[in-house]
Protein backbone atom coordinates (compact mmCIF):
# COMPACT_ATOMS: atom_id res chain seq x y z
CA UNK A 1 0.00 0.00 0.00
CA UNK A 2 1.53 3.29 -1.02
CA UNK A 3 0.73 6.95 -0.72
CA UNK A 4 2.18 9.87 -2.60
CA UNK A 5 4.40 12.32 -0.79
CA UNK A 6 2.48 14.68 1.45
CA UNK A 7 -0.59 12.45 1.80
CA UNK A 8 -0.26 10.17 4.82
CA UNK A 9 -3.29 7.94 5.45
CA UNK A 10 -4.64 8.14 8.98
CA UNK A 11 -5.09 4.99 10.99
CA UNK A 12 -8.40 3.43 10.07
CA UNK A 13 -9.26 6.08 7.47
CA UNK A 14 -8.22 3.79 4.59
CA UNK A 15 -11.51 1.91 5.01
CA UNK A 16 -13.73 4.96 4.80
CA UNK A 17 -13.62 5.29 1.00
CA UNK A 18 -14.32 1.62 0.18
CA UNK A 19 -17.07 1.48 2.80
CA UNK A 20 -18.69 4.63 1.40
CA UNK A 21 -18.67 3.28 -2.18
CA UNK A 22 -20.08 -0.08 -1.08
CA UNK A 23 -22.76 1.51 1.11
CA UNK A 24 -23.79 3.88 -1.68
CA UNK A 25 -24.09 1.01 -4.17
CA UNK A 26 -26.19 -1.08 -1.79
CA UNK A 27 -28.32 1.90 -0.82
CA UNK A 28 -28.94 2.78 -4.47
CA UNK A 29 -30.13 -0.76 -5.19
CA UNK A 30 -32.34 -0.65 -2.10
CA UNK A 31 -34.02 2.53 -3.34
CA UNK A 32 -34.81 0.79 -6.62
CA UNK A 33 -36.25 -2.20 -4.78
CA UNK A 34 -38.37 0.05 -2.58
CA UNK A 35 -39.73 1.94 -5.57
CA UNK A 36 -40.54 -1.02 -7.81
CA UNK A 37 -43.65 -0.24 -9.90
CA UNK A 38 -46.61 -2.50 -9.21
CA UNK A 39 -47.08 -5.21 -11.80
CA UNK A 40 -43.70 -4.81 -13.48
CA UNK A 41 -42.25 -8.19 -14.58
CA UNK A 42 -39.46 -9.39 -12.29
CA UNK A 43 -37.02 -9.94 -15.15
CA UNK A 44 -37.56 -6.46 -16.53
CA UNK A 45 -37.19 -4.87 -13.11
CA UNK A 46 -33.98 -6.73 -12.27
CA UNK A 47 -32.58 -5.73 -15.66
CA UNK A 48 -33.31 -2.08 -14.94
CA UNK A 49 -31.69 -2.36 -11.49
CA UNK A 50 -28.59 -3.94 -13.06
CA UNK A 51 -28.41 -1.12 -15.62
CA UNK A 52 -28.83 1.56 -12.97
CA UNK A 53 -26.10 0.00 -10.82
CA UNK A 54 -23.84 -0.23 -13.87
CA UNK A 55 -24.19 3.48 -14.53
CA UNK A 56 -23.69 4.23 -10.83
CA UNK A 57 -20.48 2.20 -10.56
CA UNK A 58 -19.07 3.52 -13.83
CA UNK A 59 -19.78 7.03 -12.59
CA UNK A 60 -18.02 6.22 -9.30
CA UNK A 61 -15.05 5.03 -11.33
CA UNK A 62 -14.87 8.36 -13.15
CA UNK A 63 -15.17 10.35 -9.93
CA UNK A 64 -12.43 8.32 -8.24
CA UNK A 65 -9.88 8.82 -10.99
CA UNK A 66 -10.77 12.49 -11.37
CA UNK A 67 -10.32 13.17 -7.65
CA UNK A 68 -7.36 10.93 -6.83
CA UNK A 69 -5.53 13.49 -4.63
CA UNK A 70 -8.62 13.90 -2.46
CA UNK A 71 -9.28 10.18 -2.16
CA UNK A 72 -5.82 8.92 -1.17
CA UNK A 73 -6.38 9.47 2.57
CA UNK A 74 -9.73 7.68 2.54
CA UNK A 75 -8.66 4.70 0.43
CA UNK A 76 -5.15 4.18 1.81
CA UNK A 77 -2.97 5.70 -0.88
CA UNK A 78 -2.78 6.43 -4.59
CA UNK A 79 -2.56 2.77 -5.62
CA UNK A 80 -5.70 1.83 -3.71
CA UNK A 81 -7.71 4.63 -5.29
CA UNK A 82 -6.67 3.37 -8.73
CA UNK A 83 -7.56 -0.20 -7.75
CA UNK A 84 -11.06 0.92 -6.76
CA UNK A 85 -11.28 2.98 -9.94
CA UNK A 86 -10.62 -0.14 -11.98
CA UNK A 87 -12.75 -2.38 -9.81
CA UNK A 88 -15.88 -0.25 -9.95
CA UNK A 89 -15.47 0.12 -13.72
CA UNK A 90 -15.11 -3.64 -14.24
CA UNK A 91 -18.11 -4.52 -12.06
CA UNK A 92 -20.14 -1.81 -13.78
CA UNK A 93 -19.30 -3.21 -17.21
CA UNK A 94 -20.14 -6.76 -16.08
CA UNK A 95 -23.56 -5.58 -14.88
CA UNK A 96 -24.31 -4.37 -18.40
CA UNK A 97 -24.58 -8.04 -19.48
CA UNK A 98 -27.55 -9.01 -17.26
CA UNK A 99 -29.09 -5.59 -17.93
CA UNK A 100 -29.12 -6.20 -21.68
CA UNK A 101 -30.25 -9.83 -21.32
CA UNK A 102 -33.13 -9.16 -18.92
CA UNK A 103 -34.40 -5.89 -20.45
CA UNK A 104 -34.34 -7.33 -23.97
CA UNK A 105 -36.23 -10.44 -22.85
CA UNK A 106 -38.99 -8.34 -21.25
CA UNK A 107 -39.56 -5.34 -23.54
CA UNK A 108 -41.68 -2.42 -22.35
CA UNK A 109 -44.32 -1.54 -24.98
CA UNK A 110 -44.19 2.12 -23.89
CA UNK A 111 -40.47 2.64 -24.37
CA UNK A 112 -39.00 4.33 -27.44
CA UNK A 113 -36.18 3.19 -29.69
CA UNK A 114 -34.03 6.21 -28.80
CA UNK A 115 -32.86 4.69 -25.53
CA UNK A 116 -31.83 1.50 -27.31
CA UNK A 117 -29.93 3.45 -29.96
CA UNK A 118 -28.03 5.52 -27.39
CA UNK A 119 -27.33 2.41 -25.34
CA UNK A 120 -25.95 0.65 -28.42
CA UNK A 121 -23.64 3.59 -29.14
CA UNK A 122 -22.42 3.72 -25.54
CA UNK A 123 -21.83 -0.04 -25.33
CA UNK A 124 -20.02 -0.17 -28.66
CA UNK A 125 -17.78 2.71 -27.63
CA UNK A 126 -16.91 1.06 -24.31
CA UNK A 127 -16.15 -2.25 -26.05
CA UNK A 128 -13.80 -0.49 -28.49
CA UNK A 129 -11.94 1.12 -25.56
CA UNK A 130 -11.64 -2.25 -23.83
CA UNK A 131 -10.32 -3.88 -27.01
CA UNK A 132 -7.90 -1.01 -27.43
CA UNK A 133 -6.59 -1.52 -23.90
CA UNK A 134 -6.13 -5.28 -24.41
CA UNK A 135 -4.73 -5.22 -27.95
CA UNK A 136 -1.07 -4.53 -27.02
CA UNK A 137 -1.13 -7.49 -24.60
CA UNK A 138 -2.57 -9.95 -27.10
CA UNK A 139 -1.13 -11.57 -30.20
CA UNK A 140 -2.46 -8.74 -32.26
CA UNK A 141 -0.30 -9.62 -35.28
CA UNK A 142 -2.77 -12.36 -36.13
CA UNK A 143 -5.80 -10.14 -35.74
CA UNK A 144 -7.58 -8.08 -38.43
CA UNK A 145 -5.96 -4.84 -39.58
CA UNK A 146 -7.89 -2.43 -37.33
CA UNK A 147 -6.88 -4.40 -34.20
CA UNK A 148 -3.22 -4.44 -35.27
CA UNK A 149 -3.44 -0.68 -35.71
CA UNK A 150 -4.80 -0.29 -32.17
CA UNK A 151 -1.96 -2.42 -30.82
CA UNK A 152 0.61 -0.09 -32.37
CA UNK A 153 -0.81 3.06 -30.78
CA UNK A 154 0.84 4.56 -27.73
CA UNK A 155 -0.48 4.61 -24.19
CA UNK A 156 -0.93 8.38 -24.47
CA UNK A 157 -3.25 7.90 -27.45
CA UNK A 158 -5.29 5.35 -25.52
CA UNK A 159 -5.40 7.56 -22.45
CA UNK A 160 -6.83 10.43 -24.49
CA UNK A 161 -9.54 8.21 -25.97
CA UNK A 162 -10.17 6.63 -22.57
CA UNK A 163 -11.45 9.98 -21.36
CA UNK A 164 -14.36 9.54 -23.79
CA UNK A 165 -15.73 7.02 -21.29
CA UNK A 166 -17.46 9.87 -19.47
CA UNK A 167 -19.33 10.86 -22.62
CA UNK A 168 -20.23 7.24 -23.41
CA UNK A 169 -21.59 6.66 -19.91
CA UNK A 170 -23.64 9.83 -20.17
CA UNK A 171 -24.97 9.16 -23.68
CA UNK A 172 -28.56 10.27 -23.69
CA UNK A 173 -28.33 11.48 -20.10
CA UNK A 174 -29.40 15.03 -20.82
CA UNK A 175 -32.85 16.53 -21.18
CA UNK A 176 -34.04 18.35 -24.27
CA UNK A 177 -36.42 20.40 -22.20
CA UNK A 178 -38.90 21.30 -24.92
CA UNK A 179 -39.92 17.63 -25.00
CA UNK A 180 -41.36 18.13 -21.51
CA UNK A 181 -44.40 20.04 -22.74
CA UNK A 182 -46.34 17.21 -24.34
CA UNK A 183 -45.68 14.56 -21.65
CA UNK A 184 -46.72 17.09 -19.00
CA UNK A 185 -49.97 17.82 -20.79
CA UNK A 186 -50.73 14.12 -21.15
CA UNK A 187 -49.92 13.52 -17.49
CA UNK A 188 -52.17 16.38 -16.44
CA UNK A 189 -54.96 14.74 -18.42
CA UNK A 190 -54.35 11.23 -17.12
CA UNK A 191 -53.79 12.11 -13.46
CA UNK A 192 -56.27 15.01 -13.26
CA UNK A 193 -53.66 16.91 -11.26
CA UNK A 194 -52.73 20.55 -11.70
CA UNK A 195 -49.09 20.28 -10.57
CA UNK A 196 -46.46 17.63 -11.29
CA UNK A 197 -42.75 17.02 -10.85
CA UNK A 198 -40.84 15.24 -13.60
CA UNK A 199 -37.61 13.45 -12.72
CA UNK A 200 -35.06 13.77 -15.51
CA UNK A 201 -31.33 13.09 -15.72
CA UNK A 202 -30.80 16.86 -15.75
CA UNK A 203 -32.71 17.24 -12.47
CA UNK A 204 -36.29 17.66 -11.26
CA UNK A 205 -38.67 19.75 -13.38
CA UNK A 206 -41.70 21.20 -11.61
CA UNK A 207 -44.70 21.80 -13.86
CA UNK A 208 -48.13 23.26 -13.29
CA UNK A 209 -51.21 24.20 -15.26
CA UNK A 210 -51.84 27.77 -16.28
CA UNK A 211 -55.03 29.72 -15.83
CA UNK A 212 -56.10 29.03 -19.41
CA UNK A 213 -56.66 25.59 -21.02
CA UNK A 214 -53.62 23.95 -22.65
CA UNK A 215 -51.26 26.46 -21.01
CA UNK A 216 -48.56 24.98 -18.79
CA UNK A 217 -45.54 26.29 -16.90
CA UNK A 218 -42.31 24.34 -16.45
CA UNK A 219 -39.62 25.26 -13.95
CA UNK A 220 -36.48 24.65 -16.00
CA UNK A 221 -34.13 25.07 -13.06
CA UNK A 222 -31.03 27.23 -12.92
CA UNK A 223 -28.94 28.07 -15.98
CA UNK A 224 -25.24 27.26 -15.82
CA UNK A 225 -22.59 29.67 -17.10
CA UNK A 226 -19.21 28.17 -16.13
CA UNK A 227 -17.21 27.08 -19.18
CA UNK A 228 -16.77 23.52 -17.88
CA UNK A 229 -20.46 23.14 -17.02
CA UNK A 230 -21.76 24.10 -20.46
CA UNK A 231 -19.29 22.50 -21.45
CA UNK A 232 -16.74 24.30 -23.64
CA UNK A 233 -13.43 22.88 -24.85
CA UNK A 234 -11.35 25.60 -23.23
CA UNK A 235 -11.62 28.03 -20.35
CA UNK A 236 -13.55 31.29 -20.69
CA UNK A 237 -13.84 33.59 -17.70
CA UNK A 238 -16.88 35.30 -19.25
CA UNK A 239 -19.28 33.19 -21.31
CA UNK A 240 -21.56 36.11 -22.18
CA UNK A 241 -19.47 36.34 -25.37
CA UNK A 242 -16.97 33.65 -26.36
CA UNK A 243 -14.41 33.70 -29.14
CA UNK A 244 -14.92 30.82 -31.54
CA UNK A 245 -11.50 31.34 -33.08
CA UNK A 246 -12.92 30.70 -36.56
CA UNK A 247 -16.07 32.04 -38.18
CA UNK A 248 -18.54 30.33 -40.53
CA UNK A 249 -17.26 30.66 -44.09
CA UNK A 250 -20.73 31.44 -45.41
CA UNK A 251 -21.58 33.93 -42.66
CA UNK A 252 -18.36 35.58 -41.45
CA UNK A 253 -20.35 38.23 -39.55
CA UNK A 254 -21.53 35.69 -36.99
CA UNK A 255 -19.15 35.77 -34.04
CA UNK A 256 -18.85 35.98 -30.25
CA UNK A 257 -21.98 34.02 -29.24
CA UNK A 258 -23.28 33.85 -25.70
CA UNK A 259 -22.90 30.36 -24.23
CA UNK A 260 -24.73 28.64 -21.38
CA UNK A 261 -26.40 25.41 -20.37
CA UNK A 262 -30.06 24.81 -19.67
CA UNK A 263 -29.38 21.12 -19.06
CA UNK A 264 -27.95 21.02 -22.59
CA UNK A 265 -25.38 23.30 -24.26
CA UNK A 266 -26.54 26.44 -26.11
CA UNK A 267 -24.81 29.10 -28.21
CA UNK A 268 -26.78 32.26 -29.02
CA UNK A 269 -25.69 34.58 -31.83
CA UNK A 270 -27.09 38.13 -31.67
CA UNK A 271 -28.32 39.43 -35.04
CA UNK A 272 -30.35 42.32 -36.39
CA UNK A 273 -32.67 40.00 -38.30
CA UNK A 274 -32.99 36.23 -37.90
CA UNK A 275 -34.29 35.89 -41.46
CA UNK A 276 -31.10 37.30 -42.96
CA UNK A 277 -29.17 34.09 -42.32
CA UNK A 278 -29.54 30.57 -43.72
CA UNK A 279 -29.48 28.73 -40.40
CA UNK A 280 -30.11 25.42 -42.14
CA UNK A 281 -26.82 25.87 -44.00
CA UNK A 282 -24.60 27.23 -41.23
CA UNK A 283 -26.18 25.36 -38.32
CA UNK A 284 -24.37 22.02 -38.81
CA UNK A 285 -20.87 23.52 -38.84
CA UNK A 286 -21.59 25.65 -35.78
CA UNK A 287 -23.20 22.73 -33.91
CA UNK A 288 -20.05 20.65 -34.37
CA UNK A 289 -17.53 23.46 -33.82
CA UNK A 290 -14.51 22.19 -31.82
CA UNK A 291 -15.27 24.62 -29.01
CA UNK A 292 -18.36 22.49 -28.18
CA UNK A 293 -17.11 19.02 -27.12
CA UNK A 294 -20.69 17.73 -26.79
CA UNK A 295 -21.95 19.80 -29.73
CA UNK A 296 -24.43 22.59 -29.10
CA UNK A 297 -27.86 23.97 -29.94
CA UNK A 298 -27.31 26.97 -32.20
CA UNK A 299 -29.72 29.92 -32.03
CA UNK A 300 -30.03 33.24 -33.81
CA UNK A 301 -31.64 35.85 -31.56
CA UNK A 302 -33.02 39.26 -32.45
CA UNK A 303 -33.87 41.79 -29.73
CA UNK A 304 -37.13 43.50 -30.67
CA UNK A 305 -37.58 45.36 -27.38
CA UNK A 306 -36.72 44.93 -23.73
CA UNK A 307 -39.70 42.64 -23.45
CA UNK A 308 -39.50 40.63 -26.68
CA UNK A 309 -37.08 38.38 -28.59
CA UNK A 310 -37.28 36.53 -31.91
CA UNK A 311 -35.37 33.25 -31.94
CA UNK A 312 -34.58 30.63 -34.58
CA UNK A 313 -32.81 27.43 -33.54
CA UNK A 314 -30.74 24.69 -35.10
CA UNK A 315 -31.24 21.90 -32.59
CA UNK A 316 -28.34 19.64 -31.76
CA UNK A 317 -28.79 16.32 -33.52
CA UNK A 318 -32.18 17.27 -34.99
CA UNK A 319 -31.77 20.31 -37.25
CA UNK A 320 -34.09 23.23 -37.76
CA UNK A 321 -36.96 23.17 -35.29
CA UNK A 322 -40.16 25.13 -34.91
CA UNK A 323 -40.07 25.12 -31.13
CA UNK A 324 -37.19 24.55 -28.74
CA UNK A 325 -38.10 25.49 -25.19
CA UNK A 326 -34.59 25.20 -23.77
CA UNK A 327 -33.29 27.48 -26.56
CA UNK A 328 -35.96 30.05 -25.77
CA UNK A 329 -34.91 29.95 -22.12
CA UNK A 330 -31.23 30.17 -23.03
CA UNK A 331 -31.79 33.18 -25.30
CA UNK A 332 -33.86 35.00 -22.68
CA UNK A 333 -31.29 34.41 -19.94
CA UNK A 334 -28.35 35.34 -22.19
CA UNK A 335 -30.06 38.56 -23.26
CA UNK A 336 -30.79 39.48 -19.64
CA UNK A 337 -27.15 38.84 -18.69
CA UNK A 338 -26.10 41.29 -21.40
CA UNK A 339 -28.63 43.88 -20.19
CA UNK A 340 -30.56 43.73 -23.48
CA UNK A 341 -33.93 42.71 -21.97
CA UNK A 342 -35.73 42.44 -18.65
CA UNK A 343 -35.82 39.16 -16.72
CA UNK A 344 -39.31 38.40 -18.06
CA UNK A 345 -39.73 38.36 -21.84
CA UNK A 346 -41.83 36.93 -24.64
CA UNK A 347 -39.86 34.76 -27.06
CA UNK A 348 -41.25 34.35 -30.56
CA UNK A 349 -40.45 31.02 -32.24
CA UNK A 350 -41.61 29.67 -35.63
CA UNK A 351 -44.08 27.44 -33.81
CA UNK A 352 -45.51 30.05 -31.46
CA UNK A 353 -44.65 32.18 -28.46
CA UNK A 354 -43.31 31.34 -25.01
CA UNK A 355 -43.21 33.47 -21.90
CA UNK A 356 -39.84 33.14 -20.18
CA UNK A 357 -39.09 34.47 -16.71
CA UNK A 358 -35.66 34.28 -15.11
CA UNK A 359 -36.75 34.54 -11.50
CA UNK A 360 -34.53 36.84 -9.44
CA UNK A 361 -35.08 35.28 -6.02
CA UNK A 362 -33.71 31.83 -6.89
CA UNK A 363 -32.36 32.13 -10.49
CA UNK A 364 -34.82 29.49 -11.74
CA UNK A 365 -36.13 29.87 -15.29
CA UNK A 366 -39.89 29.49 -15.78
CA UNK A 367 -41.21 28.61 -19.23
CA UNK A 368 -44.91 29.15 -19.93
CA UNK A 369 -46.68 28.39 -23.17
CA UNK A 370 -49.35 26.46 -25.03
CA UNK A 371 -49.31 22.80 -26.02
CA UNK A 372 -51.28 21.49 -28.99
CA UNK A 373 -51.89 17.94 -30.19
CA UNK A 374 -50.68 17.17 -33.69
CA UNK A 375 -51.10 13.40 -33.78
CA UNK A 376 -51.94 10.55 -31.46
CA UNK A 377 -51.36 6.88 -32.14
CA UNK A 378 -49.86 3.64 -30.89
CA UNK A 379 -46.82 1.68 -31.95
CA UNK A 380 -46.91 -2.07 -32.33
CA UNK A 381 -44.42 -3.43 -29.73
CA UNK A 382 -43.09 -5.75 -32.44
CA UNK A 383 -41.56 -2.73 -34.18
CA UNK A 384 -39.19 -2.23 -31.26
CA UNK A 385 -38.18 -5.89 -31.30
CA UNK A 386 -37.27 -5.57 -34.99
CA UNK A 387 -35.18 -2.48 -34.26
CA UNK A 388 -33.42 -4.19 -31.35
CA UNK A 389 -32.51 -7.18 -33.54
CA UNK A 390 -30.92 -5.09 -36.28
Amino acid sequence: MTARAGVAPRAGSALVGPAAVAAAAVGYAALWLAGRPAGQPTGRFLGEVAGAEAIFLLSCSLVLIALVPYGERWFGGFDRVVVWHRGTAIVGLLLVVPHLALVTSSPDPNETGLGHALGDVALLGLLVLILWALAPRLRAARWPGPVRALARTTYEHWLGAHRLTAMLIGAGAEVAAWHAGMPVTLLFKETEKSALTLETTAGLLSCWKGERPSISTVDMGKPRFAWNEIPLAKKFDDTRAINLGTRPIDEPTLQAPSALSMGNPHAIFWVNGVGAYDLGKIGPSLETHPIFPQRANISLAQVVSRARLIVRTWERGAGLTKACGSAACAAAVAAARLGLVERAVTVSLPGGELRIEWRAQDDHVLMTGPVAYEYEGKFDPALFKVRANR
